[in-house]
């Protein structure tokens, strides 16, 4: 996964700013070194950073997305937590998971409602659809692998 950072204080030394042309060369770059995703954020989480308003971040992130629209190959997420952001890349999508009232748990309804989900994701949304859900929920895990999700790497808060 390649990190790129569109803010004015990121810790990472390889940042571009917030100059977008400069962002897009660097996304491409990630992308032929061999990253199969790049993770954009228009907002820095260095220790002691201000926050900035959803607007702000969209100034930052939107950008770099329009430019990138159809020069990449692999998906582009936004590392974000806030829904007006995460919903602006048109490559992916990303579930949260689906609710299955506790009495009825146990008849396979979970990982029906995720395929569901899924294909619904696909066809009308964008072409790549995401996962996020807690090591520690091995219920949800099994019906995830039902529905044909795999496991393909480790995230902090990452939303598509």
């Amino acid at each position: 996964m390649g990190i790129l950072n569109v803010t004015p204080d990121s810790f990472a030394e390889a940042s571009p700013r917030l100059d977008p042309a400069a962002a897009v060369e660097a996304a491409l770059r990630m992308e032929s070194e061999g990253a199969d995703l790049i993770d954009v954020g228009g907002e820095s989480t260095r220790p002691g950073a201000a926050p900035v308003s959803a607007d702000e971040e969209l100034s930052r992130v939107l950008p770099v997305l329009t430019a990138l629209r159809g020069r990449l190959r692999v998906p582009l997420s936004i590392d974000t937590y806030k829904a007006e952001v995460a919903c602006a890349t048109p490559s992916a999508c990303q579930i949260q998971g689906v609710y299955v009232d506790p009495e009825l748990r146990g008849q396979g309804l979970a990982a029906a409602g995720m395929t569901t989900v899924v294909d619904t994701c696909l066809r009308e949304i964008a072409p790549a659809v995401s996962l996020y859900v807690n090591a520690h929920n091995l219920p949800a895990r099994a019906a995830y692998a039902k529905a044909g999700f795999e496991e393909s790497g480790t995230f902090a808060t990452i939303m598509f």
